[in-house]
């Protein structure tokens, strides 16, 4: 049986609302067997569990993009809210969990309940290489904390869904301090250089997809728009800084570079990095004189 108010609830907002209710009585049955012998969730909240985690974790996707976007629930632990967001339909689906056994029982989960979804066993500040469009988390950290550990892996779009406890507004005037500002300008002019910072392959999306090529193809077009500003071209650029996550990229990078330059070629130092930001590929300065 499930509690009343979380089957109106499915009821009224879901058009396979039976469907949903079946396979939530399905995972629940599961996590109060296993939590006999793991510390899935407090035992406490056992004989509430559909008001406590079921339902506090549904009813969070009046607030979800759509089902076709990526999501990454961080902690995720016994899969809340991770578990419910993939029984509701959400398909492009990463649970962070970096307990191995807990990640066991999600994979568990995920086999007998028929789900679709990508464990991670492994702590979030380790994952670089997804760009993920929303990112959720029950219990896990302060909103700071969670910024911070996700840098890697969000871009300018990505949504922060976080069920929090009363220490939300001091948590929220935290991260609305001056130390969340970007301490940066885009680009500075000195006499008659235009000195630009460095730049990943971000579209008004975010990150593009494709990976490498699609990444300095979007950058060049960035530069592009930057130097238009000033009323320059590519013909202005005298200086160029690149930064390269893996180094074997060179050989790629150098032949798409010497379609947007032409002779004589702006001076160049090129760098392998062990990280960039939101997971990118390659991050390029440039300088352009007038």
């Amino acid at each position: 049986m499930l509690n009343e108010k979380l089957v109106k609830f499915c009821d009224d907002n879901f058009d396979d609302g039976k469907s949903i209710l079946t396979k939530l009585y399905e995972y629940k049955k599961i996590l109060i067997k296993e939590n006999e012998s793991m510390n899935l969730i407090g035992k406490s909240t056992i004989d509430d569990l559909d008001q406590r985690h079921l339902l506090d974790c549904i009813q969070i996707f009046k607030y979800l993009p759509h089902k076709d976007k990526s999501l990454m629930d961080i902690g995720t632990g016994a899969g809340l809210p991770g578990i419910i967001l993939s029984i509701i339909g959400f398909k492009n689906l990463h649970l962070v969990e970096k307990s191995p056994k807990k990640s066991s029982f999600l994979e568990n989960c995920k086999l007998r309940l028929g789900l679709n979804y990508i464990v991670h066993n492994k702590s979030i500040t380790e994952i670089s290489d997804i760009n993920v469009d929303c990112i959720t988390a029950r219990a896990f950290a302060s909103i700071e904390k969670i910024i911070s550990m996700t840098k890697k892996i969000i871009n300018k779009q990505t949504k922060f869904i976080l069920l929090k406890g009363r220490s939300y507004l001091t948590e929220l005037e935290t991260i609305n301090s001056d130390k969340f500002n970007t301490p940066y300008s885009d680009a500075i002019e000195i006499g008659d250089l235009i000195e630009f910072s460095g730049m990943i392959g971000n579209s008004e999306n975010g990150l593009v997809e494709g990976g490498f090529e699609s990444e300095l193809h979007q950058i060049f077009k960035n530069l592009k728009n930057g130097l238009d500003y000033y009323g320059l071209t590519l013909s202005n650029v005298i200086k160029v800084k690149i930064l390269l996550s893996d180094i074997d990229e060179m050989p790629k990078l150098n032949e798409i570079y010497l379609t947007y330059f032409q002779k004589p070629l702006p001076i160049r130092t090129t760098f392998a990095v062990a990280g960039l930001p939101f997971g990118a590929k390659v991050e390029i300065e440039f300088s352009a004189k007038k």
